[in-house]
């Protein structure tokens, strides 16, 4: 019997998403929540009691009545729930790899507008719950009749992971205690997402002084769309940058998992550029490695990595395929024309922050 509760056009390619309450709603929430923790059992071939997940939201409006009903499914399923709160995806991502948790999901329509919403999901290791890889399948078992198995309710309770992720972060500066070798002024626009919940700490540990814009966190958006891959939402930080003479701006998207560059003059530094300066950097210490590009990148990456000695591969666009082609090539660094970065260091998830 079909479930007519879950709307199937909601399952993109890479994760769900769609109009709240009318595509996206606390009863396809639920049923989603079963749905993936019976697709972990079929993958994993093991009980749900033993099934440790970790859930995470942002600060839409409706993030917080999706929360409740996708962990209620997901816990009559017998999986156990860590309410990680208020976190970037790449601290959901994280917090499945520093725990090793068997999967996350994080409730949030990344760069759309509200009254958009959505899930992005992940397994063990933070491997992509993306189309060919098992979202077609919690699909197709959350469109049928799902009952709650014969186990006892999971249970859910709060984890801060904040200190361990700034600990994890802090790794990658060069002098750890110094920071920089000189202090740098940067504007940041967070467009009232994530990011600007934690850009402050890891400023300061950095050693970075940060003109702010649009840090407090607000699901409405109501300055700009939290997209700073369209032209006009960069205008703000523009502004800023000049009225300001910082070295450099950088606008991060509503969940905090892409990163895009503005430099001093205020012109807007395209992705591809940034996958070929930090290639070769990279390349400097670890010649002969592979990099990876999504293929909407100019020949300038091809030809900056092959200069610097490394080894270039181009890719289709979409973080799950980036990923998994970096696992299986042990591929030192990844990137995309749309802001995201990939590091072989950082368990090949996205990368906001690095050096």
């Amino acid at each position: 019997m079909k479930n007519t509760t879950v709307d199937p056009t909601i399952f993109l390619l890479n994760d769900i998403r769609g109009l709240y309450p009318k595509q996206l709603n606390e009863a396809s929430a639920h049923q989603i929540g079963m749905a993936y923790v019976e697709f972990l059992r079929r993958q994993t071939k093991e009980p749900p009691p033993r099934f440790r997940v970790a859930v995470a939201r942002d600060v839409r409006p409706s993030s917080s009545a999706l929360f409740r009903a996708l962990t209620t499914g997901i816990r009559e399923q017998g999986a156990n729930v860590y309410d990680i709160g208020l976190v970037t995806t790449p601290m959901m991502y994280f917090s499945v790899i520093r725990y090793k948790l068997d999967g996350g999901v994080m409730i949030t329509a990344s760069h759309n507008p509200n009254p958009f919403n959505g899930l992005k999901m992940v397994g063990r290791g933070a491997m992509p719950i993306s189309d060919d890889s098992g979202l077609r399948v919690v699909r197709a078992i959350s469109r049928g009749k799902l009952d709650p198995p014969c186990v006892p309710k999971g249970w859910m309770r709060s984890k801060k992971i904040e200190r361990d992720y700034f600990a994890d972060i802090f790794t990658f500066f060069r002098g750890k205690k110094k920071g920089f070798s000189r202090s740098f002024r940067i504007a940041v626009d967070t467009g009232n997402g994530l990011a600007g919940r934690i850009i402050p700490a890891i400023a300061r540990r950095a050693g970075i002084t940060v003109k702010p814009l649009y840090f407090k966190p607000d699901g409405n958006f109501p300055n700009h769309i939290p997209d700073p891959m369209i032209r006009e939402n960069l205008n703000d930080l523009i502004k800023l940058i000049k009225k300001e003479e910082v070295d450099f701006g950088v606008a991060f998207d509503g969940d905090g998992d892409r990163i895009f560059f503005v430099d001093h003059n205020g012109k807007p530094i395209s992705g591809d550029l940034i996958i070929a300066f930090i290639a070769r950097e990279l390349l400097k210490t670890r010649p002969r490695e592979k990099i990876i590009y999504d293929i909407r990148s100019s020949n300038i990456v091809e030809e900056t990595v092959t200069s610097a000695g490394g080894i270039p591969v181009c890719s289709p666009i979409g973080h799950s395929v980036i990923k998994k082609r970096m696992r299986r090539g042990r591929i030192l660094f990844g990137g995309e024309l749309s802001g995201h970065y990939y590091l072989e260091k950082n368990r090949y998830i996205e990368s906001p922050f690095f050096l």
